[in-house]
Parts: C-alpha cells; sequence; structure tokens
C-alpha cells in the first residue's frame, strides 16, 4: 500500500468562498490544493456576486473587491488561460509575517495581497516550465535543474508554494479577526530505491565469476576476500541490510516505502538483480507485510511502453496485489507523457517528483498534490510525492561529505517542519551498504530516523 496522504481535519468548520470573474479548471485546481490546507477540504468556487452566502469570509480572485469580509487578490491571468504558451513570470520579493523576505512570483502593486499566490502555485505544481518544446537534457535524458526557473534564482532548497500558503493563511488570518485555518502537521517517509538488492548473492554464474575475476585482476583483495565470504555463508551480503531497516523503522515509528527495480534485460543502467529470482521476490513480499513496496520503473520502461507494462505487472504479480505506487528509476520521465502511461496501467501515486543531480524542491512543495496535465487541461487522479533530498545527489553529483550533507538534509527538513509539509528522503541500499567507506551514511540514515524527535 502507498503511504498514507494526509488532509488535515477541522475541529470546526469554518466555511470560506473562493469568488472569482470566471470559472477554470486551472482556478479548480488550485481551489482544491488550497482548500484542503485552509479548510481541509476544497474552497467552493463563486463567479456570481449575489450568490455568495452573507457573513461568510470570501477570497476574491478577481479585478475587483465584492462585498466584505474580503481578501482580494488581483489574478495575473494565468489561471484563465487554456494551453501552453511561452511564459517568464516576474519575481520579486515581499515582506513575511517572520519578518524575513519571502521571494515570490507574479508580484503585484493591485489588490491587497503582494502577489498572485494562486498563479505561482499553479506555475510550480503544473510544472509549467517543462512544457516547453525545447529544454537542455542532462547525461541522463531528463529536465536538466538548469533549466528551473527556482534553480537559477537560488531557491530550489526552499518549499516556496508551501511558504506562500503560510503567508496566504496570515493575511487572511489579519483580515478576519477570530478566523482560523486548519492546523497543518508535518510528517516524513524514508524511501528506498533498490536497484541492486544484493552485492555478490543471488547473481548469475557469469556474474559472479566475471565479479571475482574483475577484483582480483584490480588486486581489490577486501573485496574479494568479502566476496568468497559471503559465498561461503560467513559474513553477510553488504548490501543485505532490510531486516535492519525494518528494526530502525519499527524502533523510531517513521514509515518506510520500497521500490524495487524489475528490469527483465541487465543492459545499460539498469543492473539489478533478476526478477525472477525467488530470493528477491520472497525479500519483497516479506517487506510488503510490514511496509509499502512500489514500482521502480526501469530506465528501459521510461522510454518503452510494453516494458512498462511488463514491470507492473511483474511486480503485482510478486506480491499478489495491486501495486499503485511508483517511482522512476534514475528519475527519468517526461511530461505529460510519463504520467499518462502510469495513469494507464492504474498507478496512483508516484515519488519520482524531484531531480537527480541536486537536491530540493522540483515542485516548489513538499505536500503531496494531484497533477494537473496541462496539455488536457484537466486534474487527474495520480497524486504526486514530491522528495526533497536524496543519497545519490549527495554523494555523486553534490560530491558532499556526511557533514555537510546531514547540515542540509536538517535544513530541509527543519524547513518542511515549519511549513507542515511531509519531508521525503530518498536512500539506496547498496549506498548503505556493510563497507567501510558507506558507514558515515548509514550513520546519516539513523539520523534522519531520529529527526522528529531531536528537531
Amino acid at each position: 500500500m502507498p503511504s498514507r496522504i494526509y488532509f488535515p481535519a477541522s475541529p470546526y468548520f469554518q466555511p470560506v468562498i473562493l469568488f472569482a470573474d470566471t470559472d477554470h479548471p486551472r482556478l479548480r485546481y488550485v481551489a482544491h490544493w488550497l482548500g484542503h490546507r485552509l479548510l481541509g477540504q476544497p474552497l467552493q468556487v463563486c463567479t456570481q456576486v449575489q450568490q455568495l452566502p452573507a457573513g461568510v469570509p470570501v477570497l476574491a480572485y478577481s479585478q475587483q473587491p465584492v462585498r466584505p469580509p474580503c481578501y482580494h487578490l488581483v489574478p495575473q491571468g494565468l489561471l484563465a488561460s487554456a494551453g501552453w504558451q511561452p511564459l517568464q513570470p516576474a519575481v520579486g520579493w515581499v515582506s513575511s509575517h517572520a519578518g524575513a523576505g519571502l521571494p515570490c512570483l507574479f508580484p503585484s502593486s493591485q489588490g491587497q495581497h503582494p502577489f498572485d499566490v494562486l498563479a505561482a502555485v499553479f506555475y510550480c505544481l503544473s510544472r509549467y516550465e517543462e512544457y516547453a518544446s525545447h529544454y537542455t537534457l542532462d547525461e541522463y535524458q531528463r529536465y536538466s535543474h538548469t533549466n528551473s526557473l527556482l534553480y537559477r534564482q537560488g531557491w530550489l532548497l526552499r518549499p516556496l508554494a508551501d511558504e506562500w500558503l503560510l503567508h496566504l493563511r496570515q493575511c487572511m488570518q489579519q483580515a478576519w479577526p477570530g478566523w482560523q485555518p486548519v492546523a497543518l502537521q508535518p510528517s516524513w517517509l524514508a524511501s528506498y530505491d533498490v536497484d541492486i538488492a544484493w552485492c555478490y548473492r543471488h547473481k548469475g554464474g557469469w556474474r559472479k565469476a566475471g565479479g571475482g575475476a574483475k577484483e582480483l585482476w584490480q588486486g581489490r583483495w577486501s573485496d574479494l576476500g568479502w566476496r568468497m565470504a559471503v559465498l561461503l555463508g560467513l559474513r553477510p551480503d553488504p548490501f543485505d541490510l532490510f531486516d535492519e531497516l525494518q528494526a530502525a523503522h519499527a524502533r523510531h515509528q517513521v514509515p518506510a516505502h520500497y521500490f524495487f527495480l524489475g528490469a527483465r534485460r541487465y543492459a545499460g543502467y539498469d543492473r539489478n538483480i533478476d526478477p525472477r529470482h525467488p530470493a528477491l521476490q520472497r525479500t519483497m513480499r516479506q517487506l510488503a507485510e510490514t511496509s509499502a513496496v512500489g514500482l521502480h520503473a526501469s530506465w528501459a520502461a521510461a522510454a518503452q511502453v510494453a516494458e512498462l507494462q511488463h514491470e507492473h505487472a511483474w511486480i503485482q504479480q510478486v506480491l499478489n496485489r495491486p501495486v499503485l505506487s511508483n517511482r522512476m528509476h534514475y528519475l527519468r520521465f517526461q511530461l505529460p507523457h510519463t504520467y499518462r502511461q502510469l495513469l494507464q496501467l492504474g498507478i496512483r501515486h508516484d515519488y519520482s517528483m524531484g531531480y537527480g543531480t541536486i537536491n530540493g524542491f522540483r515542485a516548489a512543495t513538499s505536500h503531496t498534490f494531484l497533477w494537473y496535465d496541462l496539455l488536457a487541461e484537466q486534474t487527474t487522479e495520480l497524486w504526486v510525492h514530491p522528495f526533497g533530498w536524496m543519497d545519490a545527489n549527495s554523494i555523486f553529483e553534490q560530491k558532499d561529505d556526511p557533514d555537510t550533507a546531514l547540515a542540509e538534509l536538517t535544513s530541509l527538513y527543519r524547513s518542511v517542519q515549519a511549513t507542515g509539509g511531509c519531508m521525503v528522503a530518498i536512500w539506496h541500499n547498496h549506498l548503505l551498504g556493510r563497507q567501510q567507506q558507506w558507514q558515515p551514511w548509514w550513520q546519516l540514515h539513523s539520523r534522519f530516523l531520529q529527526m522528529h524527535q531531536s528537531l
């Protein structure tokens, strides 16, 4: 089962109406996202002044304010448009209630709010910039973070959409003394991409022989000795940490979500254990008894629908249940095509929203959100679970030492905690291995599981 989606429940209902000059699917989409984080349910949208209930606070998203009590935002046009058009949002800074400057998109000198927060949220959550016909791909054929407006502005490490939400809540409370939004409770999730379940065990004879020969040729005597000890049953496999991980999660009461790579061809970036191996399938079923287990759709599956279908059928057969969650291997996906394919398979939760080259919030939020298909102009049934930090980014891309990585992870965690979001981190079992070079990262992982108790 995918990790539970948290929607806050209000102890008492204090309604707010969203008034707009015109209705639009984009407006309804933002009303859904915003309403759940203000009221615990979508905002009701009204386009007729005479239909506004008396005495109910109105969030007026219109050219002119309406009857009080009203908080007025002036739209910049994005939520009344259709289709994709080239767009370069204006950027600015506004004063926040915390006394610090708050970066924003679509600044405005009209109305009561200093920027079009609804358009800013939609621009980030819809991934509007990723629909451009020409953008830079990185070496793994992915949308490069260097294209990102948030990255270019130096804002990627902030869950800005969540900060904008808090700012709006505070402005509304000032405008309507006594009005209280729902409480937002932060949460956290440790997720694991199981690209290679074992270092030495359960591999074919040729792979075992080839790995041993390579270690012998390169004089890696320690690795060769460990290999022989594992194959003789004298030492545990260095990547086989599943019992330790499950014990740690039970001890700290932090949810875990495992994603297993099921590529049927051992090639390129897909170098996993044979998905047909009984030991792998047994491990998957054991983990699924107490934790969420999802598909880690392969590099090949990102470009070949038939492979994606095969892998999804494989994991459902192994677990003997519907599998609704996925993360793309190497985070290789393209909008809207990949998400449409996931929906067609029945997948309803994707955990790929982030960059494989740098840590931060790709969609400017740590909150789970529904994917909006910009070309179809409709809200879909696919829940997007963004992540903020990945071990492989810190180790290989940013080249951080463990202390630097811990400082960044702690800072991200505190930002998410302050905005009531969900801190999702990605780990790899083979980067937490028993070898000496990975021990500092295992300790970092342990610190992450303890953060909610110590911060």
